[in-house]
């Protein structure tokens, strides 16, 4: 089984790691100012990834977290001696008391096991029953797509996709929370980790003669080997395409894999309607498509390929439910009842189908109606926007008048220009910007977008290599990696 399928189709791993139970009326109260992320917000059977810091933020231990009549730390076997000196060294007056032991969990991505919770935003779930069909190391192996190593201990957690997924910034604190703090509130790490696309053999990434990142491992997925490095801030922009001893390697940032539910089941039914597509491939079809409605029960589209297919083989019944599902989550589908009056014409239930052929006319004048509603409620707002528009633009025009170099209203004329497709005047007024301010990053990208929609790729191209170089230094990296996105567009 592939990453591909671990992720989209859910996985089973059995991690071999040791239970440590607190044990006394002060552990939650103990163990909430030791760890990183906030014990405080988890209900009764949920868990949570957490860590224990040095004073310098380097990560000493990490584990899942779970409340359940009391506290439970699940710990990687090789962390469990450190973990429990640690946590002993702070117990002075409390009542608690630890109790370690050897534990088998069943951990289950998007499974309905006892406990749950949120690890690097997918539904998890664990029990400790048997029956994984996959191994630690895979589990390892799993979350690498993620960003997440076992060898970031002794590291800084700012370095490390932990610190996103582990530390609360609002619960109080904890031993190194103030230097977490003062780095994640000054632009971040210098290095954090990304996947590089490709190999690397060597454990520095060395551009110019300047160390610019760290390899940690390499890894396949999909048919692809990838690099799981930490890398310069820089540099880190989605997309990007850097240099390492000629060789090229594209940037990719954390999460690798879809994490929203309605983009992971988008990319599951694509996978599903191919292997529709491919002989003998139907019943794996079947499969991945339920997966679908499993994690977006309202995915309309995977209701109406599973009736097509049940359909094809005359299994008329399990098509008409899942055509009347369909109806469920999409009212106004017409296809919905056009399909439903082809299967009950197949039964011979001619009554049946022609109601639904009535249905499916009655929905499609409908759906007309709806478009011409739609039609006058977009011209509504487009009225609106125009006026917002002008309000906005005499307020800029107002402020040149007093200062012609003013930047706010240079770079606020020019965004107003290039949403009324006056390319000429966008440009120039954004130019202006830049002179008075080369480091106005969101200029770049304004900027870029004009002379594309001008026609001048070559200019467009020119202007987001700058502005993407004074955004990633400035780690600004929402324009920077929206600009890295339209230029591969111009080059590709």
């Amino acid at each position: 089984m592939d990453l591909f399928n671990w992720h989209y189709l859910g996985a089973c791993f059995e991690l071999e790691w040791t239970q440590i139970k607190l044990i006394g009326k002060d552990s939650e109260a103990f163990i909430q100012g030791q760890t990183t992320n906030d014990v405080s917000t988890l209900k009764e059977k949920e868990f949570h990834l957490s860590a224990l810091l040095n004073l310098k933020g380097q990560i000493e231990s990490y584990f899942f977290l779970l409340k359940d009549n009391g506290i439970t730390l699940f710990v990687p076997k090789e962390l469990t001696e450190q973990t429990v000196q640690r946590l002993e060294k702070f117990i002075i007056m409390e009542d608690v008391e630890l109790e370690a032991s050897s534990a088998s969990l069943n951990f289950s991505i998007s499974a309905d096991n006892k406990y749950k919770g949120l690890i690097f935003g997918q539904s998890c779930s664990f029990s400790f029953e048997t029956g994984a069909n996959l191994a630690e190391e895979d589990f390892f192996q799993y979350l690498a797509l993620f960003g997440f190593f076992p060898e970031q201990v002794n590291k800084s957690i700012t370095e490390s996709t932990l610190l996103h997924e582990s530390v609360s910034f609002s619960k109080g604190c904890y031993l190194g929370q103030e230097i977490v703090s003062k780095i994640h509130n000054n632009r971040g790490a210098s290095f954090y980790p990304v996947l590089l696309e490709g190999k690397i053999d060597r454990s520095d990434i060395v551009i110019e003669g300047r160390k610019r990142g760290e390899v940690i491992k390499s890894f396949c997925f999909n048919s692809q080997t990838y690099s799981l490095c930490l890398l310069f801030r820089d540099l880190r922009v989605q997309g990007k395409e850097i240099r390492v001893n000629e060789e090229k390697f594209k940037v990719h940032l954390f999460p690798f894999v879809p994490t929203n539910n309605r983009e992971k089941a988008q990319a599951l039914y694509y996978y599903g309607v191919e292997l529709f597509t491919k002989k003998n491939e139907e019943e794996k079809a079947k499969k991945i498509l339920y997966r679908v409605i499993e994690i977006d029960p309202s995915f309309a589209d995977a209701y109406e390929s599973l009736g097509v297919i049940y359909g094809r083989h005359e299994e008329y019944d399990k098509a008409i439910n899942l055509m009347k599902d369909l109806i469920k989550v999409d009212e106004s589908s017409v296809m919905a009842h056009t399909n439903l009056s082809l299967y009950y014409m197949k039964q011979g239930k001619i009554e049946e189908a022609e109601e639904e052929k009535t249905k499916a006319t009655i929905k499609t004048f409908k759906k007309y109606g709806d478009e011409a509603q739609e039609k006058k409620r977009v011209e509504e707002l487009n009225k609106q926007k125009e006026e917002d528009l002008n309000r906005r633009e005499g307020m800029f025009k107002q402020v040149l008048d007093l200062d012609p170099e003013d930047t706010l209203a240079n770079y606020g004329l020019g965004e107003i220009a290039l949403e009324r497709s006056l390319y000429s005047d966008a440009i120039s007024y954004l130019e202006k910007v830049l002179e008075s301010d080369p480091k106005y990053s969101v200029a770049y990208l304004a900027l870029g977008k004009s002379y594309m929609k001008n026609k001048d790729s070559q200019k467009a191209v020119e202007v987001f290599k700058k502005g993407i170089e004074i955004a990633a230094s400035k780690g600004d990296m929402m324009p920077a990696n929206e600009m890295q996105s339209l230029m591969n567009s111009l080059l590709t």
